[in-house]
């Protein structure tokens, strides 16, 4: 029976229409309140129409599936003339520490000229959701894993971030400083995933390389382009094996790793960081920035790594991605 059932739903993930509308109807019996829906706060704003962007509530996903999202639906919302804003203080995320600041404007700027504050105080109100049928406006294919291989939407999805989109300064101060201690620009980016994405292998996300065959393909890089060698990852023990191959190896100054990971929850579950949530996001957001300056890139296919791509906008002068499908 159970060998049936996976293969039924291997069936519906492939189609679709079918998967979307399969998905929309259990959020529409179980969970009303993720779906798109017009809204009014007040008086403000009469002429416009807000588009406040709402995260899904799981809190599994991290900063950069989090940031594609967003950016998928700001993409949507230009399309349909709305004008986006983005809420991660009234949603939960990973991230949640209590402060009650909008998780999403301790990392990036609103998309547009449109406060968090002021959406809530608007007439015309769209709160971001499933709709009942997939809306043409709304593109999957935007900030997604055709960037890394799509030379063109990398090209656009990076416009589309430089026109609505800056990093906190407090991050972007970091990063700076990092890249000019690395000597970034000259580096090969190595992106390599452990932790729970080898422990569970959860139907549906990208399946990440073995570490031998990074370590292999990153070796014939470094022997061709005579680069240093520039790892990010949140797995201690892939780091240490990376770094005992490869010379020249280095990361950010001040990067958090899991030693030993056991959990067999995600990871954002597992109690496996003990570091501020602020930090953890700041720092991961900070490699990954650093990694989509590098000159040459070598890993796997995760949110993180499509982030990259996006950010990168197509300017690699070389790129090995082990784009291996997904579990099912």
């Amino acid at each position: 029976m159970s060998i049936i059932k996976t293969k039924i739903k291997r069936l519906i993930r492939k189609n679709e229409n079918l998967n979307y509308r399969l998905h929309y109807l259990k959020t529409a019996m179980f969970d009303k309140d993720a779906l798109e829906r017009k809204v009014s706060y007040g008086s403000l704003n009469p002429d416009k129409t807000i588009y406040i962007i709402r995260p899904t509530t799981n809190g599994v996903e991290g900063l950069m599936s989090l940031f594609l999202n967003v950016m998928r639906r700001v993409n949507y919302a230009y399309k349909k003339g709305y004008i986006p804003v983005v809420d991660m203080k009234n949603y939960h995320t990973q991230y949640e520490d209590g402060s009650g600041d909008n998780v999403w404007e301790r990392y990036f700027s609103q998309p547009d000229e449109i406060s968090l504050e002021e959406a809530y105080k608007s007439k015309n109100v769209i709160l971001s959701g499933f709709t009942k049928k997939i809306d043409p406006d709304y593109s999957d294919i935007v900030f997604s894993v055709t960037c890394v291989s799509d030379d063109e939407y990398a090209k656009r999805n990076r416009q589309l971030i430089d026109n609505h989109i800056a990093i906190n300064e407090k991050w972007n101060a970091l990063i700076n400083e990092e890249a000019k201690k690395l000597d970034i620009e000259n580096c090969i980016g190595v992106y390599v995933r452990g932790t729970d994405y080898l422990k569970l292998k959860a139907p549906g996300e990208r399946i990440q390389p073995d570490v031998s065959m990074v370590i292999e393909k990153t070796k014939a890089f470094a022997n061709k382009y005579q680069a240093p060698v520039y790892v990010v990852t949140e797995d201690q023990l892939l780091y240490k094996k990376i770094a005992d191959e490869i010379p020249n190896v280095r990361t950010v100054s001040n990067d958090i790793r899991v030693s030993n990971y056991n959990s067999d929850d995600y990871l954002s579950k597992s109690g496996a960081f003990k570091e501020d949530k602020q930090l953890l996001g700041g720092i991961y957001l900070t490699k990954i920035i650093l990694l989509s300056r590098c000159k040459y890139y070598v890993g796997g296919v995760t949110a993180g790594s499509i982030a990259c791509f996006c950010f990168n906008g197509a300017r690699y002068e070389d790129k090995h991605v082990f784009n291996l499908g997904s579990y099912s």
